[in-house]
């Protein structure tokens, strides 16, 4: 058997792929054929012919004889692959793992990738994919691309903003939460939380919508998809997130920084400083030119990584969380945001508020570490320690 092509013993192509009916994957059809697999440092490579003869490629490990992978095509989104090796011979398992030994490090990606797909393919299927599918197809059907992207994101980022908002608005009335407020002898008052609306809306209107507008002509000018098919899988998803939030917070931190400036702290961010105890509605209460400046963070995360319309409105969501999350005033035991490695939280960025000096990162603390921005408020969350240990 030639070492560089292994193929199965069987006569012709055989028809081997199993799936299980899932309603959040498409159905492998019983026609689907699988073609001789090739060998190349450290995995196999198999072609798959689906039933529209649309041949697609798996990469997947040598030493393999049941494994999962995932196919992102419009004809098979997941195949099964069971037993495919089986019938190797005894020689051509003793030339796969030769190889294995010598290229041990070769394709280390290649592995990860397979190893995120196995384990996502383990997970209980979401109940709520089938319903988004339908609704994100009908929304595709109804309506035009600029409407999607510009009165889409307009509503996505509306609803989430006042949703996110909403509990900490409700706990100033829940004498229980007050325990967790950071600054307790500054509550909010109607007068500024008045005030803060009336700022709010002015931005989200008239400086915000205008650039929100220009996200159809961005989606256009990268191709950008918006069907379906093409959105990306979770787990790359939240990779991409966390990839515009790295990009977004070094952008805030330098930019935040040299706003604070003493020459132009008063005419910009001082009124983002209006409020020394910060409340979630306050996230985006800001100057209209700051609004744009720590604003481009957003979109240049967006430029990097977006490929699909779907990562626009992902990323919006997590950066609104996170922001309403830090500026709501509230620490709150058991955040799972918490859990984040690096991440700021509500406490850290209400110091900034409080002293108006040091903490300037958004979302990550690591920058405030790097450069020893963040010494005074290590200094007194020391005292606050000691204070309550006495």
């Amino acid at each position: 058997m030639n070492r560089n092509h292994l193929a199965f013993s069987f006569a012709p192509p055989i028809q081997f792929l199993q799936t299980r009916p899932s309603p959040s994957t498409t159905t492998v059809r019983e026609k689907s054929i699988a073609l001789p697999i090739g060998r190349r440092h450290g995995y196999v490579r198999l072609t798959i012919i689906t039933p529209h003869r649309r041949p697609i490629s798996v990469r997947i490990p040598e030493a393999a004889s049941l494994c999962s992978c995932f196919i992102q095509s419009q004809a098979l989104k997941l195949v099964y692959i069971k037993r495919a090796l089986s019938s190797w011979t005894g020689r051509a398992s003793a030339a796969l793992q030769e190889d294995m030994e010598m290229n041990s490090s070769a394709d280390v990606l290649s592995s990860a990738y397979l190893a995120v797909e196995f384990v996502d393919s383990l997970l209980p299927q979401n109940p709520l994919q089938e319903p988004v599918k339908l609704v994100w197809n009908h929304m595709l059907q109804n309506y035009s691309k600029f409407q999607i992207a510009t009165w889409g994101s307009l509503i996505v980022h509306e609803l989430v903003y006042f949703l996110f908002c909403l509990p900490g608005f409700l706990f100033q009335f829940i004498p229980f939460m007050q325990r967790y407020k950071i600054q307790q002898d500054k509550p909010e008052t109607w007068e500024k939380q008045w005030k803060c609306l009336k700022m709010l809306l002015f931005n989200h209107f008239f400086i915000q919508l205008p650039l929100i507008c220009g996200t159809y002509y961005f989606t256009e000018f990268f191709n950008i998809p918006y069907d379906w098919e093409s959105m990306p899988r979770w787990p790359y998803l939240l990779a991409q997130c966390f990839g515009c939030a790295v990009i977004e917070d070094t952008w805030h931190y330098f930019l935040h920084r040299a706003l604070h400036h003493r020459r132009i702290y008063k005419y910009i961010h001082k009124v983002h400083h209006d409020f020394t105890a910060p409340f979630g509605m306050q996230a985006e209460y800001a100057h209209p030119l700051e609004t744009v400046i720590l604003g481009a963070g957003f979109f240049i995360g967006i430029m990097v990584f977006c490929n699909h319309m779907a990562l626009l409105w992902a990323w919006v969501t997590i950066r609104l969380l996170e922001t309403i999350d830090v500026h709501s005033g509230y620490d709150i035991p058991l955040n799972p945001l918490h859990l984040i490695p690096f991440y700021a939280g509500a406490r850290f960025h209400d110091f900034h508020h409080m002293n108006f000096v040091g903490n300037y990162g958004s979302t990550f603390t690591w920058w405030d570490r790097l450069f020893n921005t963040d010494d005074q408020y290590h200094s007194y969350s020391q005292k606050q320690r000691l204070k309550k240990s006495q």
